[in-house]
């Protein structure tokens, strides 16, 4: 059964609502969202989007430079939200088409993709962008970036969503309390994370979520449940 969720209002979670709020207002033309995978920065950036009766259109998974040239002028108008695009921040045909839709050059934000593909048959080779693109990624690359890759960095406003380990059990108790759980499997859970979850652990919002529905599945075994997982999660690292 799916369970109720909302966005924890958190100091840095109310920063992001202010950033935004402002990149939708037009402020400014780009927000980078940048912190590591798990701590919901999907699920609050869409959430606070909807709350500020904002309408976006939202792409996340694989793009081509020619997909994401045709998907920007479908939403010219928008404000966009390209979430952990493989590739995206890499890849110099993609990052010179952002460059493009978050500068001014003579007034406008002109986007080209010039290209004998077929697949282009009904786009314009040029357009003009009046939309705000929102890019969430784990990471930025730059210590080893190239000058394009900074150049788009700079015409962004930039901001990490991170949280301390303490900051995270505090998120975490907040969630518990806010879901319509029995009171032994909020316990139980609670219990799980004081005894197995310290300073060093990687944890993170996602691990909650599994954690709770170990608990739900067998209150007896979940923490060898848990362990076990976490163990296989640290190989991964």
């Amino acid at each position: 059964k799916e369970k109720s969720r909302q966005v924890i209002k958190t100091d840095k979670i109310k920063l992001l609502h202010n950033y935004l709020d402002m990149t939708t207002k037009g402020y400014n033309n780009s927000l980078i969202i940048v912190g590591r995978a798990g701590l919901g920065k999907t699920y609050s950036t869409l959430n606070i989007l909807k709350e500020l009766k904002s309408p976006f259109a939202y792409k996340s998974g694989y793009t081509t430079p020619l997909g994401l040239y045709k998907w920007l002028y479908e939403h010219k108008d928008s404000v966009v939200v390209l979430d952990d695009l493989e590739g995206l921040m890499t890849n110099e045909s993609a990052i010179a088409l952002l460059k493009t839709a978050l500068w001014e050059s003579n007034g406008k934000r002109l986007v080209s993709y010039e290209t004998t593909s077929k697949l282009m048959e009904g786009v314009p080779s040029v357009f003009e962008f009046q939309g705000k693109i929102i890019i969430l990624a784990n990471e930025l690359h730059d210590n080893n970036a190239g000058e394009s890759y900074k150049a788009l960095l700079s015409r962004a406003v930039n901001f990490e969503l991170r949280f301390s380990h303490k900051e995270i059990l505090e998120i975490s108790d907040k969630i518990l309390e806010s879901r319509r759980l029995p009171k032994e499997i909020v316990n139980k859970v609670k219990d799980i994370i004081k005894k197995d979850i310290n300073e060093v652990s990687s944890f993170n919002l996602r691990l909650l979520d599994r954690l709770i529905k170990m608990v739900e599945y067998n209150k007896s075994n979940a923490r060898e449940l848990f362990k076990a997982s976490l163990s296989i999660d640290s190989e991964m690292d």
